[in-house]
């Protein structure tokens, strides 16, 4: 049994190198990067009232996370 560890550890240790000096992907050109903002302890949680841009956003929870593209339209006061 000490035999099968003696030849198990080595091999795991070289196998734990080997992966960290594997070279990192390049990220794919054309994927957008997700910027989702976490939810803290302690934050404290704005209340949205009107219309208006929350700059510091913070998630405490959704459901069915999904990336939905959006059209453009033509904004702005007419």
């Amino acid at each position: 049994m000490l035999a099968l560890f003696a030849i198990l550890i080595p091999i795991a240790l070289l196998g734990g190198l080997l992966f960290l000096l594997m070279p990192k992907a390049p990220p794919v050109e054309g994927t957008p990067r997700l910027q989702i903002p976490d939810g803290t302890v302690g934050k404290t949680i704005p209340v949205l009232f009107g219309s208006r841009v929350i700059t510091d956003p913070s998630i405490v929870w959704w459901g069915d996370f999904a990336i939905v593209k959006v059209p453009a339209q033509d904004g702005g006061k007419k």
